[in-house]
């Protein structure tokens, strides 16, 4: 038991440089402020459109003082309030309360978006991350605030180097780790996912080589002209699970026996899709890597080696999910290279590369 505690305490308190957070801090923010938030703010005023009969509200729009759906006149501040909240963040200047700010914008946006059963998943990861960064210790360094600090403290006597002012001292490691964990729990739950909706029959390459083959890019008819104003304008909106037709084809009704126009998931075959749904046995050698890769994400959690290899691994598999079926992963593409620990891996690369054969006589010819 005593061990097992201080395995505990080793994993979340273990004293390590702030390094990792901090090139999260500023990568993330600024990517979300640049490419994610424009596309987002347009979602979030489309969604304000919708008609509210179909409005599920989640206890995160109840929660926040925010008001759904928001005035025309108010979307505007909105838009600019984040995009300033989110290169604050990024520079790290009043980095704490713009971080926590800019995190709550972006739980209030993804709940908006999802409040007609339409779950942005693209979204979910980074914005769970910028509530971590809010939080943990570490994340503030490489930041205007420091360089601040020390230009103060500068004018008022001897301070120590500026590099060694924005590094910031070791913290202990539970913010990072809490993102890692997060990571490995997001990656399970999408293995367990299959395994519970699908049992082992995920694995034998139907379900992987319906979407690969454009099983999900058909449209049903519309409802009939006679139908009822808010369910036409669902439909039209894209949100036809909720009044999908009593009669779809046979070859539309492919889930659960209802036919519906499959927004959740959605996707867009690519001419490497095509070619790889041709060949039954690779289809089937994906689905069960794709299932295995999922379950096996604690094994991050194990060492570094392990969270370089699946970190990684897991930016091949959301690229190859991109250039098969155009779902776009790059938030997550983002978070997931910034949780590498890029210092440690070019100290290893570097004590390790002299013994490798292929590498020794470089090695040799650069000793004095």
């Amino acid at each position: 038991m005593t061990s097992a505690l201080r395995a505990l305490r080793r994993f979340w308190f273990s004293i390590e440089s702030p390094r990792t957070l901090a090139l999260t801090r500023i990568v993330l923010c600024a990517y979300a402020t640049v490419a994610m938030l424009p596309h987002d703010l347009g979602r979030l005023r489309s969604a304000g459109r919708r008609p509210m009969e179909f409005l599920d509200s989640s206890p995160v729009l109840d929660l926040l003082p925010i008001p759904f759906p928001l005035p025309e006149p108010m979307l505007a501040g909105f838009g600019y309030l984040m995009i300033g909240l989110g290169l604050l963040a990024a520079i790290g200047l009043f980095t704490r309360p713009a971080l926590l700010l800019f995190a709550a914008g972006y739980w209030y946006i993804g709940a908006a978006i999802s409040a007609w059963g339409y779950v942005t998943h693209s979204r979910a990861l980074p914005a769970h991350v910028l509530l971590i960064l809010a939080v943990a210790p570490g994340a503030t360094a490489w930041s205007v605030d420091r360089l601040v600090a020390w230009a103060w403290r500068r004018r008022r006597g001897a301070v120590p180097p500026m590099r060694e002012v924005l590094a910031g001292p070791a913290v202990p490691r539970w913010g990072t780790q809490l993102i890692l964990v997060l990571i490995a729990t997001v990656m399970l739950s999408a293995g367990l996912s299959k395994l519970r909706h699908g049992g082992l029959r995920w694995a034998d390459g139907q379900t992987l080589g319906f979407y690969l083959t454009g099983g999900t890019t058909w449209t049903v008819a519309p409802v009939d002209a006679g139908a009822d104003t808010a369910v036409r304008s669902v439909w039209r909106a894209g949100y036809s699970q909720l009044s999908g037709p009593s009669d779809a084809a046979p070859a539309a009704a492919w889930k659960d026996g209802f036919g519906i126009e499959s927004y959740l998931l959605r996707a867009t075959p690519t001419r490497l899709a095509r070619a790889i749904a041709r060949h039954r046995w690779l289809v089937v050698v994906l689905s069960v890597s794709a299932m295995l890769f999922e379950l096996s994400a604690p094994v991050l959690l194990l060492g570094p080696w392990p969270r370089t290899f699946y970190l990684l691994g897991a930016v091949g598999f959301f690229l190859g999910i991109k250039f098969t079926m155009r779902i776009s992963f790059a938030a997550w593409i983002v978070v997931c290279l910034c949780a590498v620990d890029w210092v440690w891996l070019a100290e290893q690369l570097r004590s390790g590369l002299p013994r490798w054969p292929l590498c020794r006589p470089v090695a040799r010819a650069a000793q004095p």
